[in-house]
Order: C-alpha cells, then sequence, then structure tokens
C-alpha cells in the first residue's frame, strides 16, 4: 500500500483551520497522531489559494461555472468583455472552448461526478508498481475531471480551477514536508510559520534556442524539414527531461513543476541544505555537458530563489524576481565552470579542445562538429544524425520515455543531465529506470498504466503525399 489510510481520511476530512467549519473537522482538533500532517495540508492548501479574489460572487455554489481566464483581459478597450465559462464535462481538445452559459448544468455536472468516482475506482484496483506511478495517474485522474470545475465558488470569477488548486496544494506540501522534515520539527508553530523561506523556486531557461534551431549550414543535408522539426522537438524533450529528474532526485512528485513550456521552466522545491548542494552540483554538471556537447552555443541557465508561505499572496511578485535572478544569471554563462572555488579564473576551461576528424574535418550540416558519420556523400556528426533520425520517428511516435539509464532495446536519443529519451510507436517493453512518460493526447492512460504517465498535447501533423512526408520545396509548388 502506498498511503496510510487512516492518515489520509483524516486529511481529507480535517484540512481546514477556519471557524466556517464545524470543531471536529478543523485540522487543530484532528487525532493527535494525525494533528501535524492536517495542520501541513491545511497551511499548503491556504498558500495555493493566498491570491484568491476578494471580490465576492453572487449565485447557488453547486451551479456556479468557472470563468475563462481571458474573462478578465482586455486589450486597448476600456471595457472588459462579457465572461464566459466552461461546461463541466471530461477534458479533451473539443471542451476547451468556454461558453457563454453563466451556471452549471446539474444534469451534465452529476454525470461528471459519476464518471469520476467510477475512474477512482478502477485506479483503487490497480497493484500500482511504485507510488510515483500511482501519483501521476491520479494527477491524470484529477486533470480530466476537475479541469472545469472552479476551485471557489465565492468569487465573482472564478478562473482557477480545481485541479490547478489541488496540483499546487500537493507542491506546496511536498516541499513543506521535505523542509520540516531537514530541520526536524513538525510543530504546529513551525508549520504555521509563514514568515521564514521554506521554499525555492527554480527557473530553468534554455539560452541560443533560435541559433541552434537554425544553425544548419547546409539545409539539404539530411531534410530541412525533419532536421528543424527534430531539434525543436529536442529542446523540449532538455527541459522536460531535466526538470523531471531534478524533482525524482530531490523526491518530489511532478506536481513539483510548475510550468514547462517554451524552453523554460518552473519547480517549487524545499529550502533545504540538501537542495541547495544538489542544485550547486547540477548547475557544474550541466554547464560541463552544454559546453562540451554545443560548444556553450547552447546553454541552460538556472537559478533559485528563496520565498516565504506569506509571499504566495502575490506569486507575481516572487515570479518577477525570479526571473530578475534569472537575468542576472545569463549574464554570468558557464560561470560554475569559468571561475574556482577561491573566485579566481579557471584559465584551462577558457579553451575547447580542438575535435575534428583528420579525415572528414567537420560536419557538412552544421559546420561546427567533426564528422563522426557518414551517409554515401553527407559527412555529418552525432547530434545532425540524431536530428535526422529524430525527425523521421517523430510524426509516428504514440509516446516519449524518459530513462534514468540508456534502455537497452529501442533508438534512444541523450539528453543532458545523464537522461535518456526513447519516441515509441508503441507501449514500451522497458520499465526498468523510467522517469516519466508523454503520452500522446490520442492515446489511452489505460495502456500505460504501468509507467509514470500523463497525457500531452502536441502537433505530430505533417503534411504528406501518398505516405511520404513532403519537402519545401513541394509544399510551396502547391
Amino acid at each position: 500500500a502506498w498511503a496510510d489510510l487512516e492518515l489520509l481520511e483524516s486529511i481529507v476530512t480535517r484540512h481546514h483551520e477556519s471557524s466556517a467549519f464545524p470543531v471536529h473537522l478543523r485540522a487543530q482538533n484532528a487525532p493527535i497522531e494525525f494533528r501535524n500532517m492536517c495542520l501541513l495540508i491545511s497551511r499548503a492548501d491556504n498558500y495555493s489559494a493566498a491570491e484568491r479574489d476578494d471580490t465576492k460572487g453572487s449565485g447557488y455554489f453547486r451551479t456556479k461555472a468557472q470563468s475563462s481566464v481571458f474573462s478578465s483581459i482586455k486589450l486597448k478597450s476600456e471595457t472588459i468583455p462579457a465572461p464566459s465559462y466552461y461546461k463541466p464535462v471530461e477534458f479533451s481538445v473539443n471542451n476547451i472552448f468556454p461558453q457563454a452559459e453563466e451556471k452549471l448544468n446539474p444534469r451534465e455536472l452529476t454525470a461528471l461526478v459519476k464518471s469520476f468516482g467510477t475512474r477512482m475506482k478502477e485506479i483503487s484496483e490497480v497493484s500500482w508498481p511504485s507510488f510515483q506511478t500511482l501519483f501521476c495517474h491520479l494527477l491524470a485522474c484529477l486533470e480530466q475531471f476537475s479541469w472545469c470545475l472552479p476551485a471557489s465558488t465565492q468569487e465573482a470569477l472564478p478562473d482557477v480551477s480545481l485541479y490547478d488548486h489541488l496540483r499546487t496544494t500537493a507542491a506546496i506540501a511536498g516541499a513543506m514536508f521535505k523542509y520540516h522534515e531537514s530541520i526536524d520539527d513538525f510543530s504546529q508553530k513551525e508549520i504555521s510559520d509563514d514568515k521564514t523561506d521554506k521554499f525555492l523556486l527554480l527557473a530553468g531557461d534554455l539560452t541560443g534556442i533560435q541559433q541552434y534551431i537554425y544553425g544548419i549550414a547546409n539545409i539539404g543535408a539530411g531534410g530541412v524539414a525533419k532536421r528543424l522539426r527534430a531539434r525543436s522537438f529536442y529542446l523540449t524533450l532538455i527541459t522536460a527531461g531535466l526538470a523531471h529528474k531534478i524533482v525524482h532526485d530531490l523526491d518530489l512528485t511532478p506536481a513539483n513543476i510548475i510550468s514547462h513550456s517554451g524552453g523554460n521552466f518552473y519547480l517549487l522545491l524545499p529550502n533545504t541544505q540538501e537542495t541547495v548542494s544538489y542544485l550547486q552540483a547540477l548547475k557544474a554538471t550541466i554547464a560541463e555537458e552544454f559546453l562540451h556537447n554545443y560548444n556553450g552555443e547552447l546553454f541552460l541557465n538556472l537559478s533559485a530563489i528563496p520565498f516565504c508561505g506569506g509571499d504566495l499572496k502575490n506569486y507575481g511578485q516572487v515570479l518577477s524576481r525570479a526571473g530578475e535572478k534569472l537575468s542576472h544569471t545569463k549574464l554570468n554563462p558557464l560561470s560554475e565552470i569559468l571561475f574556482q572555488s577561491d573566485g579566481y579564473w579557471r584559465e584551462d576551461a577558457f579553451v575547447l579542445e580542438k575535435t575534428t576528424s583528420q579525415e572528414y574535418g567537420y560536419c557538412c550540416s552544421c559546420g561546427r562538429l567533426p564528422v563522426t558519420v557518414t551517409r554515401g556523400e553527407e559527412k555529418l556528426c552525432s547530434l545532425c544524425m540524431q536530428d535526422i533520425n529524430m525527425g523521421t520517428v517523430l510524426p509516428a511516435a504514440r509516446s516519449v520515455v524518459f530513462y534514468l539509464v540508456q534502455p537497452k532495446e529501442g533508438d534512444s536519443f541523450h539528453l543532458p543531465g545523464g537522461i535518456w529519451a526513447m519516441l515509441s510507436k508503441k507501449i514500451p517493453e522497458i520499465t526498468d529506470g523510467v522517469l516519466a512518460v508523454y503520452v500522446s493526447s490520442e492515446e489511452s492512460l489505460d495502456d500505460y498504466i504501468m509507467f509514470p504517465a500523463r497525457r500531452v498535447f502536441w502537433g505530430s501533423y505533417v503534411p504528406a503525399s501518398n505516405g511520404n512526408v513532403l519537402d519545401f520545396d513541394s509544399l510551396a509548388g502547391l
């Protein structure tokens, strides 16, 4: 079993401290053996909801619909557009567009809740191989059924979903637990402390994306469309893989990946000495890899800022601070390996060993790295050959599997940080060392029940004719 059921029941029924709740259902009145954990979850729940709008709405809470975040945005206009709302239906690409209907349809809501109960029963009957696998499928279940339900029915325009509230509550609770574990103090006084910097917000951002994607000297080598598609996707794999590795190494969950898109990510971590030491070592390792594998032209910047629970009342300011720290970090790329511990330069680190193939010279495609593979008249480096291989399998891939070790079977691609990614057309047969699995939205998670899987939406369509992918010249002639 992956849970203490008595503790779980107590947390579920007693995760509030407010006097608005009956005395016996308040966290501070939970059984003594569970009280501290109930208080921790209550505090995490409060932090997650700290930015809620104080403007009270009207209407019956059972029919309160979640509004679109765009309902509060106006562009060059003094008038705010009419609000739009989501229907209480399961998540799919066909249901993501809001409508004008302000109230939930009770019949649709009842059907959604019933389907949620059915799915939870199915999850409870599975013999899960690990807690992380169970957690990922629970998270996917919550996304599927609670993405369209408001976290708070008291706001005038409730635009935060119950799913996002639960996900961030789990992330905050996980980080809080690791912090209090590190100081060996789960007392009510320490848990209620809103002013101590218990958290770190880690920002990661790739620099040199455009130069890397378009850094193909000879566009004829390997097919430009295939190469560009592969390079763009490869960058997504780098940041996704590292985000999952970091939370895995720190014994956290995927919920602690607050966001991940466009070559960057934000992770919520505990502010402990273990975390700080881990990040220092990781930065040095990553810097070495990016310098020697990409000549430093592509680089991942990592920076973290500490903050306290009280700061979550204005998470926007926390993000601004993180952005400022990240911008400063970008001004000092590779500093982790260019400086010695005493602050002096490492002069040898400024010199890259000139590695060329004595027989073939530099890659005919990128012109930057030595030739390692020949394809007829084309002489390519390992990265450009990887582009071609990845671009070939990408359109038909149904999942991406991240591994902590190189899988013995199948075509896999190495990522910075000691991670491997495999694009698969079918359900993977290798479960050992799996870090995470991204499953195409067209696939069923039931087929990936033994993996820590989540559904993702990516554009896998490419224009083709008679089963052959069209090149740019063919497209231009249409």
